[in-house]
């Protein structure tokens, strides 16, 4: 069913979002200004945006001359200046913990119940989406993602990178708000434009997710 497809993806963007908000809300940098990336200490975690539209995360190690080199995989990989969008600081690890999804709705229609029965668990940076059914679980809708926040902006801005499996690499924009113990995050499909208000008109691509804190 594709309003569950596409809601399965943004969903986990929501859960994650829900997990660090103790932590990475507020703390996550967003810089452009170079001789601040310069300014950052050595063994900071950083994810670099680069001009082509990929997403390289890493420890950073140094910002001398027109490029910045990073720790990644054991491996340094140096990124010239001019090939970065945007580099992102993140400081901290969102705690463990579950996030139950409450709402859900496509285009103006409301999700399938079964959709409801989806949490979101995590540990540090790694996101598992997955289904409480004991029937489906382990099955073909779990999947594993990262995310870049931005709480700078307004309203905030949450990426979505997919990295493992189908589609591994593939990146949704969105936004969001918490109130209470409860996020609202709003998101077009893969590609799409970075919504600017929190609503999911009739006909549109764009999704509207609620998450309580369990």
């Amino acid at each position: 069913m594709q309003i569950k497809r596409s809601l399965t993806a943004f969903i986990v963007a929501a859960s994650l979002m829900l997990s660090a908000t103790s932590v990475a809300l507020g703390q996550q940098r967003s810089m452009g200004d170079w001789s601040v990336v310069q300014s950052l200490s050595p063994d900071e975690q950083i994810v670099i945006s680069l001009k082509s539209g990929k997403e390289v995360k890493g420890k950073f190690l140094d910002a001398a001359g027109n490029e910045v080199t990073i720790l990644r995989k054991g491996k340094h990989e140096s990124f010239a200046k001019d090939t970065v969008a945007q580099i992102h600081h993140v400081k901290g690890k969102a705690k463990k913990g579950q996030w139950a999804l409450i709402a859900a709705e496509k285009g103006g229609k409301k999700a399938p119940p079964e959709i409801l029965k989806f949490v979101a668990t995590f540990a540090d940076d790694k996101m598992t989406f997955d289904t409480t059914d004991p029937e489906k679980k382990d099955g073909p809708d779990k999947r594993e993602f990262s995310i870049v926040l931005d709480p700078s902006k307004t309203p905030k801005s949450i990426d979505l990178i997919k990295f493992s499996g189908d589609g591994k690499g593939d990146k949704s924009a969105g936004i969001y708000k918490l109130v209470g113990d409860e996020l609202t995050i709003c998101s077009g499909d893969k590609g799409d434009v970075r919504p600017t208000e929190f609503s999911s008109p009739e006909g549109s691509r764009i999704n509207l997710i609620t998450f309580k804190k369990k």
